[in-house]
């Protein structure tokens, strides 16, 4: 869970201070509850929401369902980075010169 955590603060640290950051559907119903923005949110309500996170217990649905989302974005957006920084088929290739 920690690891999570670390892995979204990285993501958050590294764009601008005035970005705003989607909720994931799965979360919209926690973010209700707990009082946060249900759709988008600022780099502050963000770390505000992960703190709180960090406090809720697993036991509720609404919070494990939204820690899998979390976890699912987290991975997918490190698979396209990879993806983005592996060179290419084409880019392996030297040219020959005759």
């Amino acid at each position: 869970m920690r690891l999570v955590i670390v892995a979204v603060a990285c993501l958050l640290a590294a764009t601008p201070a005035l970005a705003q950051f989607q909720v994931p559907g799965e979360c919209t119903e926690l973010a209700a509850r707990e009082g946060f923005p249900t759709s988008t949110l600022t780099k502050y309500q963000a770390a505000k929401a992960r703190a709180r996170m960090a406090l809720l217990s697993d036991r509720d649905p609404l919070v494990k369902q939204c820690r899998g989302a979390i976890r699912q974005a987290v991975a997918m957006r490190k698979a396209m980075e990879r993806t983005s920084a592996s060179p290419s088929s084409s880019e392996l290739v030297t040219p020959s010169i005759p």
